[in-house]
């Protein structure tokens, strides 16, 4: 069982202590939604989008119902501790650990695949330097 701190409006991994709890949440990927127990409260939880730059959030957001018992805790008790575990069904994480590492291999080798077939969609250069006189008509 793992613990952190309400100090936001949402849970950082980085804030979360104790086992494997923080390294499981850091590895899903953006916008998964899995179930959490955080003080004794079942509830769905959100890993937040991937920043524009590609690099992952790591931060949890509630949804439905877990949002106003969150916004509660954060008003009534921040900066009290309060415990944070994975839904009693690990299968249930796991296939969900299992997606996330899925989904981002897929991305990357078709990212990869798409920079690797640029030349054969046309683009190409004549080979030609150009001076910036005569880039600029000068």
């Amino acid at each position: 069982m793992a613990h952190t701190i309400v100090r936001d409006v949402v849970i950082w991994t980085r804030h979360v202590h104790g086992g494997d709890t923080a390294a499981r949440l850091e590895a899903l990927a953006g916008e998964t939604e899995i179930t959490l127990i955080v003080d004794g409260v079942r509830g769905r939880w959100c890993k937040m989008r991937d920043g524009r730059d590609g690099r992952p959030t790591s931060g949890l957001r509630p949804v439905g119902r877990a949002q106003a018992f969150w916004q509660s805790l954060f008003e009534a008790r921040r900066g009290d501790s309060v415990t944070v575990e994975f839904e009693a069904h690990g299968d249930i994480d796991q296939g969900a650990d299992l997606w996330a590492r899925t989904r981002r291999a897929e991305e990357r080798d078709a990212a990869r695949a798409a920079i690797l077939a640029a030349p054969s969609l046309g683009w190409s250069s004549e080979r030609r330097t150009v001076t910036r006189d005569e880039l600029y008509d000068r």
